[in-house]
């Protein structure tokens, strides 16, 4: 298409892309898709994006935002996303062992829109961040005493932390995983050799998504709606699950002793932490931050629309 016809179609010096969104889109970037539409990326791109009632716009990881305008975009271009859907963050892995002598904190949550031009947003849905990880328990120490379990994972899909025997390795069960698009993480289990440890269960993308509670029928934490539970240590709580995950835009609750892992995050929420437990890398046991609803990048958005937003607009 020549520059002057994409101009009489733009109708105002620029190239017209409206764009509706009727089937379930991983990753979508609005930069490509309109390049792909046959815009020379010189026009001013004059975008109405709109996301159709039912329709989940997501990630799987939590550096990519589920929806993005793509960078670079020329001056005088103008951006408009309508969602009557759902956007969604990618949740943050709970704490717990990740291999050979290591552990991890829980892991922030991810955006669920990120720009690099000015934008409006109109919701009338939902647009959340991924929940952050819930911190794992255990002692994570020296040979003998590094016990790991596992938190919870974040609203948006976050895996649940995996639980450990001991400092060497002694790699626990399943660790919950994160729930697709429209339902709830799986629960996590109990690590090996003396199934007393739990693994932290998964993140659920659901909104708004309710508090998890419990184990779940698998003996390590319960998987959440949004944020997933912690895993317990029976041998001293007398049950295998731990702090509970968040529900909607809730914080994951905190273990209140080394034996709980806590709970991750609600939408755009922060997972749990269990600060009263400090010795032996004591990092470990903090709580993932909570994705941003849209992350601006020093640009801005306009607001309105009568659904819900979960997470930072920063």
């Amino acid at each position: 298409m020549s520059a002057i016809q994409q101009m009489l179609l733009g109708g105002k010096g620029g190239y017209g892309f409206d764009a509706t969104i009727a089937a379930n889109v991983q990753n979508y970037n609005i930069k490509a898709s309109a390049l792909a539409a046959g815009w020379d990326g010189v026009l001013p791109l004059l975008a109405t994006i709109t996301i159709n009632s039912g329709i989940y716009v997501w990630t799987d990881a939590v550096a990519t935002a589920a929806l993005a305008t793509g960078l670079s975009l020329p001056t005088g271009s103008s951006i408009t996303i309508v969602n009557n859907g759902y956007i969604m963050g990618r949740g943050g892995a709970g704490g717990g062992f990740i291999g050979g002598s290591s552990f991890q904190a829980g892991q922030p949550g991810g955006p669920a829109i990120e720009i690099n031009h000015n934008v409006t947003v109109v919701n009338n849905g939902y647009i959340g961040g991924g929940g952050g990880g819930g911190g794992m328990g255990g002692t994570a120490g020296g040979a003998g005493v590094g016990h790991a379990i596992g938190g919870g994972g974040g609203a948006g899909g976050g895996a649940g932390g995996q639980s450990a025997y001991d400092y060497y390795g002694w790699a626990g069960a399943a660790a919950g995983s994160g729930g697709s698009v429209g339902n709830s993480g799986t629960s996590g289990s109990l690590a090996n050799p003396d199934a007393l440890k739990g693994c932290g269960g998964g993140g659920g993308r659901i909104f708004p998504g309710s508090t998890a509670s419990g184990s779940g029928g698998s003996g390590g934490g319960a998987g959440g709606q949004a944020g997933g539970v912690g895993g317990g240590f029976s041998a001293f709580a007398g049950v295998t699950y731990g702090a509970n995950g968040g529900g909607t835009n809730a914080a994951g609750s905190n273990g209140t002793s080394w034996y709980q892992g806590s709970g991750g995050g609600g939408w755009g929420a922060s997972g749990g932490s269990n600060p009263s437990q400090t010795e032996n890398n004591g990092t470990y046991r903090l709580g993932g931050s909570g994705g941003q609803a849209i992350k601006l990048n020093g640009f801005s958005a306009g607001t309105s629309g009568s659904g819900s937003t979960y997470g930072a607009i920063s």
